[in-house]
């Protein structure tokens, strides 16, 4: 079954950041939506994933988890403060099997993020939720300029990059370690610090 994707892009006016992740679990997706106790309809609103509780972490900032247009002004206000929009890459994909795996998202038809960063030009970083989404990404520059776009490394171990495309934009671009509780087991005895301490850098600078 094909899945659309359920939000629309925030993105502050004077956002400097685009964080982008991947797509909603179906159960955001679908009409009616399907949400558990404790989800929030927003992105990363699943009750499951980590990633408002790592932004609540590196800013000192309490937030509401439910599904309320609270929680939702709340996580929309710590993107203002943290001069952030978010989007994801995915507009709309099949998925193989009824989970949250990235890995089950084939047939994928991709957001314009070019396109938003074109109308918010004082963008000029791109923060990717995890590996996944930093793929798509990159697959998504390559459909639009081929071969004829760049990235070189800036910083290995927070994962930064810079990047060079033939219209003569320049940008930033991170790589978070994944938010999703699964992606822990591949960081190692200390996973939980070193996920925070890379969000902490990044998001600081």
């Amino acid at each position: 079954m094909r899945s659309f994707h359920p939000y629309s892009p925030f993105i502050p006016p004077d956002a400097t950041r685009l964080i982008i992740g991947s797509l909603p679990p179906e159960r955001f997706c679908l009409s009616p939506k399907q949400l558990k106790d404790k989800d929030v309809y927003f992105f990363y609103g699943s009750k499951d994933n980590h990633f408002w509780r790592l932004l609540e972490d590196i800013s000192q900032t309490k937030l509401n988890y439910e599904n309320s247009e609270i929680a939702i002004a709340q996580r929309m206000n710590l993107l203002i403060t943290l001069s952030c929009g978010i989007t994801d890459i995915i507009a709309s994909c099949v998925r193989m099997e009824n989970n949250a795996s990235d890995s089950n998202l084939k047939d994928i038809v991709f957001q314009p993020i070019l396109q938003y960063q074109q109308e918010h030009p004082t963008i000029n970083t791109f923060i990717y939720t995890s590996h996944f989404a930093q793929t798509k990404v990159y697959q998504y520059f390559t459909k639009i300029f081929g071969k004829n776009w760049k990235k070189e490394v800036v910083n290995d171990d927070i994962r930064h990059h810079q990047l060079y495309f033939p219209n003569g934009l320049v940008l930033n671009d991170f790589t978070l370690y994944s938010p999703s509780p699964q992606a822990l087991k591949g960081l190692g005895k200390n996973g939980k610090e070193k996920r925070l301490e890379q969000y902490r850098e990044i998001f600081a600078s």
